[in-house]
């Protein structure tokens, strides 16, 4: 699971993907397979957790530069 999970990231860092599609389909790995590597107690955190990185970025990747 987990190489697998690993090799899914290194195609979707390296593919001309969006980022939206890179994050749903890490999601789907990692909460809706049959062995879920996220524990269904958990799912709602791992969200937050993905949408505050998820945030935090776009933040810094479209913020002005500065002069």
């Amino acid at each position: 699971m987990l190489a697998s999970t690993f090799l899914l990231v290194v195609h979707l860092c390296t593919a001309k993907s969006s980022p939206a599609a890179a994050v749903a389909a890490l999601y789907r790995v990692l909460c809706r397979a049959p062995d879920r590597f996220v524990a269904p107690t958990y799912q709602v955190l791992f969200a937050n957790m993905v949408a505050l990185v998820w945030n935090v970025y776009f933040s810094f990747a479209t913020r002005p530069k500065a002069a």
